[in-house]
């Protein structure tokens, strides 16, 4: 079987569709299984110079891509698009979906992928909810990570026997029940970890301030760690730059750290091995999001893979994703309520332990490479043992 995965290249920054995307290929690759991709442009807004000459310089990059679907070998036995969902991505990829669909296999099977949350905003009569319809005709299936994606997908007018709910996974094998044990077993200090982009709106702010407060307070030593850069969206509610935000937080780690209690550390970008080492030695994994359009943090799962206790919140796919003896989901997101969360966890070393337990079980449960695999398997009509 011959598989084209089509989604965006980012050279700089994160992408979720390309994440999602590289994952699926590398789990689904094997002898009966051919991998071929097509990354198509986007257009990058923090560029400097011309704007005119960046869009040119898009269109040209864009026919280049669609020409060289038209014209290759073609073939294939099912096409993967990740969609943008902004109106210039659906067309962007909705006609790349179209391309690879008129130079597949007869029966090839075709699926629209869709990641963030932008989608679960809109109304039925919406314009982009008009080209997303559009864009579900195109394929045989429109997916999704979880149920409740599944139920605004539907309200939008999306045939429900149309929609895969497909989770997302992560990079990493789950640890195991021992080591999960031992990591816990042996918290001095005891180690907290942030790991995620930096929209205001992913509660970065109120893990600071709550690590502020604790720092004030007698308890157990705790070495923080906050990772990851900094950006700024049209959903911040605090900061309206980058190095308006970049100086409150270098402000907030220097009070903090004169504290004798709490040593917190902010490493901007954090990858390969050094990400794999904060993940194994954290114990309480911090991400209390309200950002806009969340649907499935990637950064959650590898935190449950590596059996730490969670604390998050409860808005999109995260309910579906963590349950409550994982740790504790914060239906109100302030630095009070994150403060008593990781606090309650920093002074119960047996109720941490069965938290991280309960992630990790639950991570190898539902959201596994290989239960990711055989959702997919199961997609491509693959039988068990056959690929």
């Amino acid at each position: 079987m011959r598989i084209l995965f089509i989604y965006i290249g980012v050279e700089q920054g994160f992408s979720g569709q390309a994440i999602a995307s590289q994952l699926a290929m590398k789990i689904l690759a094997c002898k009966a299984v051919t991998i071929e991709c097509c990354e198509l442009p986007h257009l990058d807004r923090s560029c400097s110079g011309n704007a005119f000459s960046r869009y040119i310089g898009l269109a040209v990059k864009l026919v280049r891509a669609y020409w060289g679907m038209m014209t290759g070998p073609g073939g294939w036995d099912a096409v993967h698009v990740a969609v943008g969902q902004t109106p210039f991505a659906m067309v962007r990829d909705g006609l790349a979906l179209k391309i690879a669909t008129w130079r597949s296999r007869r029966d090839a099977r075709t699926f629209a992928a869709l990641n963030g949350g932008v989608f679960t905003r809109w109304y039925k009569s919406d314009l982009p909810a008009r080209m997303l319809r559009w864009v579900a005709r195109q394929a045989h299936q429109l997916c999704c990570v979880g149920p409740r994606q599944e139920a605004s997908l539907e309200k939008l007018g999306i045939a429900a026997d149309s929609i895969a709910v497909v989770p997302n996974t992560c990079e990493y094998e789950a640890l195991t029940s021992d080591e999960v044990t031992a990591k816990h077993r042996n918290a001095t200090p005891l180690r907290v970890l942030f790991l995620s982009t930096l929209y205001d709106t992913k509660g970065y702010p109120e893990f600071l301030e709550a690590l502020a407060e604790l720092s004030q307070e007698d308890g157990p030593l705790i070495e923080a760690r906050l990772c990851g850069p900094v950006v700024v969206s049209e959903f911040d509610q605090r900061f309206k730059s980058i190095p308006e935000a970049a100086a409150w937080i270098r402000e907030q780690v220097d009070a903090i750290n004169a504290s004798s209690r709490i040593k917190v550390e902010w490493t901007p970008g954090v990858q390969g091995e050094a990400k794999k080492e904060a993940l194994e030695t954290a114990h309480i994994f911090v991400l209390p999001t309200t950002y806009p359009v969340e649907a499935q943090p990637l950064a959650l799962l590898e935190a449950m893979a590596h059996g730490c206790a969670i604390v998050t919140s409860d808005i999109a796919e995260i309910p579906t994703t963590v349950t409550p003896d994982c740790g504790a989901m914060l239906s109100v997101v302030d630095a009070r309520s994150v403060r008593d969360a990781m606090d309650s966890l920093v002074r119960d070393p047996e109720r941490r332990l069965k938290c991280g337990e309960a992630a990790r079980e639950r991570f190898v449960e539902r959201f596994s490479r290989e239960r990711h695999r055989d959702v997919w398997r199961d997609l491509l009509g693959l039988n068990n043992g056959s690929a």
